[in-house]
C-alpha cells in the first residue's frame, strides 16, 4: 500500500527520490475492493481501500529515500521549525483590523444601519470561531463635494481602529446620510482617509467598501459629473492602489448598484493587480440587500484571514495571470487535447527501486479560464470527450517549480486517498441516521506540453452549492446535523488512526445519498507525510480539539475524548 511515487507519465519508469509516499488504492492480495458509493459522477469508478491496521497505514515510510539517518534528522528538524513558523503566522493573522468604508450620502441610510446593527454579531462570531483572535474595527464615511470645489470642504469623517464595539456603535449611530450633488461621490477622499488610519504590521487587514455610486472622473462611469477630469483634490486611484498594496490590505467591495460601480471597480482592480504583481485584487460581494450583508461581511473577513495566512506562509513565486469566467461553457469551441491520468483503480509495479505508474489515456477539453478559485488553487471545467463525463481540473495559482511539481500533486493525491479510506471506515461505524460521508475520486492529470509534462489535479464535477464545514485551523461552521456529522468524522479519524492524525478542512456538497467532500487536509504526527503546507502535526490536531465540542454523533459512536 505504501509506494514511493517520483513522477507520473504513461510510458516510462522513475527512480524514487523526490517522490512521495502514497497510499495507493491498490488491489493486490490482502486488499479488498470497496465501492465508494458517492465518489463518482456517473463514471462507475471503484475505489480500492486497504484492509490493514491503522498502525501499518500511518507508519508507512517517508516518501524520500534518505541517504543517512542524519539527513532524515535534518529534514525532521526543518519540518518542526516550519510548523512553529506556521503557528506564529496564524497567531499574527488572527489579529484582525477591519475598516468599513461607507458612502454616507442620502440613499445609504439602510446600509449604515446594517453595519451598526451587526458589529457586535461579527465580533462575537469571530471570537467564537477564532478564540485566540484580536478584533479591531474602524469606520470611514464619505459624502461629496458641493458643485463648486472648496479645498477646506470636509467630505470625510472617521473613527480609528478600536476593539470597543460600544465605541464603534455610538460613532456610527450619530451618522446621518445626507448630501450628494451629482451621481459620483468623493470615493478618493474616503479611500485616502481609510488608508491614513493606524494599520498595524503583520496582521490581517480588511477594507469593506460599500457604496451605490462611482468616484469622480468620466472614465469610471457614464453619468453627469461635476468633476469629469477626476478628483478635484488631485488624488489619483493609482496612488491609492499602490498604498493598498504596500499596506497589504484585503479590499472587498460591496456593490449596492452594480451597474453604477462596476466600471470603477474593474479599473481599480486592474490598478491593484498591476501594483501588486497580481498578489492582490478587489474582491466583490452582493450588498444590494442591506439585510443580507451580515453573512457577506463575515465571509469576507474570514476569507481574508485565510488569505493572509497563505500570503505570510507562501513563497513569492509569481501568480498566474487569470480571470474568473462563470459563463456557461461552450464545449463545441474547445479543442480536444491528449492527456493521461492516474487510474481510478491504480495498479503499480516496483522493481529494484524503479516505479512504473500506468495511466489512462484521455481525450479531454479544458477551459482556458478558471470558473472558481480558492486560496491556493484555480478550478477549471473539463470534459472527457470519450465518456462525456464532466470533471473539475485544478492547478496551483503560483507558477514556481516546486508548487507545480509531480511531488506536490502527489501529496494532494495521497491526502485525499487517505481521507477516503477513513470515510469508508466511518460509514461502517456511524449510527444509521447519520448521513454517509465520502470523498470524490481524485487523480493527477498529465499533459505533455512543449516536450515537458504539465500536471493538474482532476476529480469528477459535482453539482450543488459548496459549503465549508471546518478548516485546518480549528474553525467550525454553525451547528447543524451536517456539521455535526463532519465534526464527528474528523474526531473519528483521530480515534481510528490510534490518535496519530486528524482529517479536517472538510468542504463539499450535500447530495441525496449524503455528503460528498473534496480537498481535505490531514494533521499527522508523521510530519513528513501528506501535503506539508497543511499538515501542522500534533499542534494541528490539538487546534482541532481546542474548538471541537463533541456532538450526539460522537457520543453515539463512543469516541474517546482528546487529552
Amino acid at each position: 500500500a505504501g509506494i514511493n511515487v517520483a513522477a507520473l507519465s504513461s510510458s516510462y519508469d522513475y527512480t524514487p527520490g523526490d517522490g512521495d509516499t502514497l497510499l495507493l488504492s491498490n488491489p493486490p492480495a490482502g486488499l479488498t475492493p470497496v465501492v465508494n458509493r458517492l465518489s463518482r459522477a456517473g463514471d462507475g469508478e471503484t475505489s480500492w481501500i486497504p484492509e490493514e491496521d491503522d498502525d501499518t497505514l500511518t507508519s508507512l515510510p517517508s516518501a524520500r529515500m534518505y541517504k543517512s539517518e542524519s539527513e532524515l534528522e535534518e529534514k525532521m528538524r526543518r519540518r518542526k521549525k516550519q510548523i512553529k513558523t506556521m503557528f506564529r503566522i496564524e497567531a499574527n493573522a488572527e489579529k484582525v483590523f477591519v475598516c468599513f468604508l461607507v458612502d454616507c450620502t442620502g440613499s445609504m441610510d439602510p446600509w449604515i444601519d446594517a453595519v451598526k446593527r451587526n458589529i457586535l454579531k461579527w465580533h462575537e462570531q469571530l471570537k467564537a470561531d477564532y478564540p485566540r483572535s484580536e478584533m479591531h474595527f474602524a469606520f470611514v464615511g464619505y459624502t461629496d463635494y458641493s458643485s463648486t470645489y472648496k479645498a477646506f470642504e470636509a467630505t470625510t469623517f472617521s473613527l480609528n481602529f478600536t476593539s470597543d464595539c460600544s465605541e464603534f456603535y455610538q460613532f456610527v449611530d450619530k451618522i446621518e446620510a445626507k448630501g450628494g450633488y451629482d451621481v459620483p461621490e468623493d470615493v478618493m477622499g474616503g479611500l485616502k482617509s481609510a488608508l491614513d488610519l493606524t494599520w498595524h504590521e503583520n496582521v490581517t487587514k480588511v477594507l469593506i467598501h460599500i457604496t451605490d455610486a462611482p468616484c469622480h472622473g468620466s472614465q469610471y462611469h457614464d453619468y453627469r459629473d461635476n468633476y469629469p477630469t477626476g478628483d478635484p483634490a488631485g488624488i489619483t486611484p493609482h496612488e491609492l492602489m499602490e498604498r493598498v498594496w504596500m499596506l497589504n490590505i484585503n479590499y472587498w467591495f460591496g456593490y449596492v448598484d452594480k451597474s453604477a460601480t462596476e466600471k470603477m471597480v474593474q479599473e481599480f482592480s486592474k490598478m491593484l493587480q498591476n501594483a501588486s504583481g497580481r498578489e492582490l485584487k478587489i474582491e466583490k460581494f452582493d450588498a444590494t440587500d442591506p439585510t443580507s450583508i451580515e453573512e457577506m461581511v463575515y465571509d469576507s473577513i474570514t476569507t481574508s484571514i485565510s488569505l493572509t495566512k497563505s500570503s505570510m506562509m507562501g513563497t513569492k513565486t509569481p501568480i498566474r495571470n487569470y480571470s474568473i469566467d462563470e459563463t456557461p461553457t461552450n464545449w463545441s469551441k474547445l479543442l480536444v487535447r491528449d492527456a493521461c491520468r492516474t487510474p481510478p483503480v491504480p495498479t503499480s509495479s516496483v522493481t529494484e527501486g524503479h516505479i512504473k505508474l500506468p495511466n489512462i489515456p484521455m481525450k479531454i477539453k479544458l477551459c482556458s479560464n478558471p470558473f472558481a478559485e480558492g486560496v491556493g488553487r484555480l478550478a477549471y471545467h473539463a470534459l472527457d470527450v470519450t465518456t462525456n463525463n464532466r470533471y473539475v481540473v485544478k492547478e496551483f495559482k503560483r507558477m514556481g517549480k516546486k508548487e507545480n511539481s509531480i511531488k506536490h500533486y502527489m501529496q494532494v493525491y495521497e491526502t485525499q486517498v487517505t481521507a477516503a479510506m477513513y470515510t469508508s471506515r466511518f460509514n461502517l461505524a456511524k449510527p444509521a441516521h447519520v448521513p454517509q460521508i465520502n470523498f470524490v475520486s481524485p487523480g493527477v492529470l498529465n499533459f505533455m506540453e512543449h516536450d515537458r509534462p504539465k500536471y493538474y489535479a482532476i476529480e469528477p464535477y459535482i453539482e450543488g452549492k459548496y459549503k465549508k464545514f471546518n478548516n485546518n485551523n480549528g474553525w467550525v461552521a454553525g451547528q447543524s446535523a451536517v456539521t455535526d456529522a463532519n465534526q464527528a468524522f474528523s474526531h473519528f479519524t483521530w480515534v481510528n488512526s490510534k490518535k496519530l492524525l486528524v482529517v479536517c478542512d472538510l468542504q463539499g456538497v450535500e447530495t441525496d445519498e449524503g455528503i460528498l467532500l473534496t480537498d481535505p487536509a490531514i494533521h499527522s504526527k508523521k510530519l513528513l507525510k501528506f501535503e506539508e503546507s497543511t499538515n501542522h502535526g500534533a499542534g494541528g490536531i490539538k487546534k482541532f480539539f481546542d474548538s471541537h465540542k463533541c456532538t450526539d454523533v460522537c457520543r453515539a459512536m463512543s469516541l474517546d475524548a482528546y487529552n
